[in-house]
């Protein structure tokens, strides 16, 4: 692929390769002026045929989309490569695993067989490349169930900061700065996500031969006394009004109303006779579609 401005972008990848230190050396044919490598590694991938599917796309400012493919394993890890002519940033579901160079290389997991591309966004033109990582265990011709919801797989998993700010939380190092009790007092609620999909990668409800969603939330307790909390919904980024529920004790929460093939983000405050905290990091879910 070729950006706008002239950057070549390709992913090459290597099969059964041992654990441990590895070097990788690259041999040119011709000399380049300016010539960067990122390597990643993975685990748990099938290693006799790794590649699923996989897809590239080219564009100038904006959205990035390496274009659709259908994956036919349960349990691909979606690998995506954006090289940017200025700068790439993640898309929606994917964790970034570099951003070197204003580069990308981001993944995500596709619980289940369906049509996916690898997506960011970039402030001038770009290259992104897609790679569908078939896992070890898959089979891409999957024996009917016995039940409804006879396989469990959870959709995605902790986002990196998430997981880091819960272990600060347990050492008593405060990652917050909005209080009801004042300075000193953490109540910054951390989000993690766990979407139950549909067959054959997920807890389900079968109504009518169709297929129900949700996404169950899990947060850090507060360590302000007396708290509730309210989760908040939104289909945009850092755009929030009305509490989708309120008055809530536990530390969960599940939201049984979500649409097939929609984003959604997420955000929790607590909630005492003081006042509200300030909002938790915003934790997205992509709603995998049937």
């Amino acid at each position: 692929m070729t950006s706008p401005a002239g950057a070549r972008s390709r992913v090459y990848y290597a099969s059964n390769i041992k654990g441990g230190p590895n070097t990788v050396t690259a041999n040119l044919s011709a000399s380049s002026s300016d010539l960067l490598i990122y390597i990643s590694e993975y685990s748990g991938v099938n290693v006799a045929t790794p590649i699923d599917t996989q897809a590239g796309a080219s564009g100038s400012v904006g959205a990035v989309s390496s274009g659709n493919r259908t994956t036919t394993a349960a349990g691909d890890i979606i690998y995506g490569y954006c090289n940017g002519d200025s700068a790439c940033t993640p898309g929606p579901g994917f964790t970034a695993r570099s951003t070197f160079a204003n580069n990308l290389v981001e993944d995500m997991v596709a619980t289940i067989p369906g049509t996916y591309a690898a997506t960011a966004s970039a402030d001038q033109g770009w290259t992104m490349q897609m790679v569908a990582l078939e896992p070890a265990s898959s089979s891409s011709s999957l024996s009917s169930p016995t039940s409804a919801c006879d396989l469990v797989q959870p959709y995605g998993t902790p986002d990196a900061r998430d997981v880091q700010a819960a272990i600060n939380m347990s050492l008593g190092i405060s990652p917050c700065t909005a209080n009801i009790l004042g300075a000193g007092v953490c109540n910054v609620v951390v989000v993690q996500r766990v979407i139950n999909a549909s067959l054959p990668g997920g807890s389900c409800v079968m109504v009518s031969g169709t297929v129900s969603h949700s996404v169950t939330l899990n947060w850090v307790s507060s360590t302000t006394p007396s708290v509730t909390y309210n989760v908040y919904r939104s289909t945009a980024s850092g755009v929030y009004s009305s509490p989708l529920a309120s008055s809530i004790s536990s530390t969960t929460y599940t939201d049984s109303t979500v649409q097939s093939g929609q984003t959604y983000y997420y955000v929790v405050t607590a909630v005492n006779s003081g006042g509200a905290s300030g909002r938790s990091n915003e934790s997205p879910a992509v709603i995998p579609t049937p």
